[in-house]
């Protein structure tokens, strides 16, 4: 769920609250941990 919400552009923040809103309504406690890995233009097209 947190994926796809990320993908569609939600921000970092509002993915964060929404898994662990989700977690929440399902009994279980939810840790989000956000990586980013930057990426050059370059590196796109190999």
């Amino acid at each position: 769920m947190a994926t796809l919400l990320f993908e569609n552009g939600q921000t970092t923040a509002r993915t964060i609250e929404a898994a662990e809103r989700t977690g929440k309504a399902l009994g279980q406690v939810v840790t989000v941990l956000s990586c980013w890995r930057l990426q050059s233009p370059l590196e796109e097209n190999r």
